[in-house]
C-alpha cells in the first residue's frame, strides 16, 4: 500500500532517482508518508460526498421539472471531466502534484461561486433530530422491497464502476493507445450526448426499462474491454460509457427524489450517495485492486479475466433488478373538472 501514495510525494522525487524505488531510504520515506496522506484523502472523501449529496439537493429541489432539465444541467459536469482531461494530457505531467494544484484553485473558485451565486436553499423551518440529521428516517424505505432492490444494485453497480475508473487508463496504455488520457474523453463525450435526450426518453420509457438499458451497457462493455481489442474498446466500449452512466445513476437520482417522501428527499440522496460513491466506491476499489493484483506477473496484467469480473457481476445485478425490481406506477394526472351546467 505504501507505494499506492509515492506518485503523490513530489518532495520524495529527487530521493527517488539518487537511491531508486527499491532504495530503503526511499521505502522508509514513502512509509512515513502514507498515513498522513491517508489521512488527507479521507477527509477530501467525506467533504466530496458531502459535496455531491448537497449538489444533487440543490438542483433538484429548485428545478421546476426535474426529469426535463436535470440531465441538461448534470452534463456541465460531465463536460468539465472532459475538460480536465485534456488538460491533463497535454499540459501537464499525469504523474505529478500538478493536477492537485488544478484541483484546489478550482475548489476554491467553487467556494466562491458557492456563496455568491447559488440559489438561496434554505433547510425546513422545523428543528431536527439527530437522527433527522443523519438521515436515518430514510432508511424506512428499505421496507420498500422495489427501493431495497433498487439500493442493493445501485451499490453492486458501483463496485463495477470502479473498475474502470481505476484501471481503465493503465488498460489503454497496456494495450497500445495513444494518451490514453485524452482518449478517455470519449466516455464523456457520450455521456454528454445520452443525457442531453434523457428529456426525450423519460417521455418514451418506464424508470424500470431505462436502468435496465443502463445495466446491459455495462455488461457488454466491459465484456468488450476483456478483448483488449483496441479497435473495439476505442470504438465501442468507451463511447458505451454515456449510456451505462446517465441511463443508470443519472437516471437514479431522478428515482430517488421521485421515490422519496417530500420531508425525507434530501436524506434519501444521502443515502443514495454513500451506498454508491462511499461504500459501494470502497469495495470496488478493493476488489478491483485485488483482482488485478492476481492477474498481474512481473509488472505485465493480463486484462481479460480482470474485466470478466465486473461484466459477471453487472450480468448478475442484471438478473436480480429485472427480475425482483418494483417501481410504484406514475400518478395518473387529475382529469379537468366538466361544470354540468353552461
Amino acid at each position: 500500500m505504501a507505494r499506492a501514495c509515492e506518485q503523490s510525494i513530489a518532495l520524495l522525487r529527487p530521493l527517488y532517482y539518487v537511491v531508486g524505488p527499491d532504495g530503503p531510504e526511499y521505502l522508509q520515506a514513502v512509509e512515513a508518508a502514507f498515513w498522513p496522506i491517508l489521512g488527507l484523502m479521507q477527509c477530501v472523501a467525506f467533504v466530496t460526498l458531502m459535496s455531491m449529496t448537497l449538489t444533487n439537493i440543490i438542483s433538484l429541489r429548485n428545478l421546476s421539472d426535474p426529469r426535463k432539465t436535470f440531465g441538461s444541467i448534470r452534463l456541465f459536469g460531465t463536460l468539465s471531466w472532459m475538460f480536465a482531461g485534456f488538460i491533463v494530457a497535454y499540459l501537464l505531467e499525469p504523474i505529478s502534484p500538478q493536477m492537485l494544484w488544478l484541483a484546489s484553485v478550482v475548489s476554491i473558485t467553487l467556494v466562491v461561486y458557492s456563496l455568491t451565486m447559488l440559489p438561496h436553499t434554505p433547510p425546513s423551518g422545523r428543528s431536527s433530530t439527530i437522527g433527522e440529521l443523519l438521515g436515518l428516517p430514510a432508511l424506512t424505505m428499505l421496507r420498500d422491497r422495489g427501493f431495497a432492490i433498487f439500493l442493493f444494485c445501485a451499490f453492486g453497480t458501483s463496485i463495477v464502476q470502479q473498475f474502470y475508473s481505476l484501471y481503465a487508463n493503465k488498460f489503454l496504455t497496456d494495450i497500445g493507445a495513444p494518451r490514453p488520457t485524452a482518449i478517455q474523453t470519449l466516455a464523456q463525450m457520450s455521456e454528454v450526448f445520452c443525457m442531453a435526450l434523457l428529456p426525450f426518453f423519460f417521455a418514451r420509457f418506464t424508470v424500470k426499462q431505462m436502468m435496465v438499458v443502463g445495466l446491459i451497457g455495462w455488461v457488454i462493455r466491459n465484456a468488450l474491454f476483456a478483448t483488449s481489442f483496441l479497435p473495439v474498446v476505442v470504438g465501442i466500449a468507451l463511447p458505451l460509457h454515456g449510456v451505462c452512466y446517465s441511463f443508470f445513476f443519472v437516471v437514479a437520482t431522478l428515482y430517488v427524489d421521485r421515490n422519496a417522501p417530500p420531508h425525507l428527499r434530501a436524506s434519501a440522496q444521502g443515502i443514495f450517495v454513500f451506498a454508491t460513491s462511499g461504500l459501494g466506491a470502497l469495495l470496488g476499489n478493493w476488489l478491483s485492486a485485488e483482482v488485478t493484483a492476481a492477474n498481474t506477473m512481473n509488472e505485465v496484467t493480463n486484462w481479460h479475466p480482470v474485466w470478466l469480473v465486473p461484466a459477471g457481476i453487472a450480468s448478475g445485478l442484471l438478473l436480480v433488478f429485472v427480475n425482483w425490481f418494483r417501481v410504484a406506477p406514475e400518478p395518473a394526472p387529475a382529469s379537468p373538472q366538466v361544470d354540468a351546467v353552461r
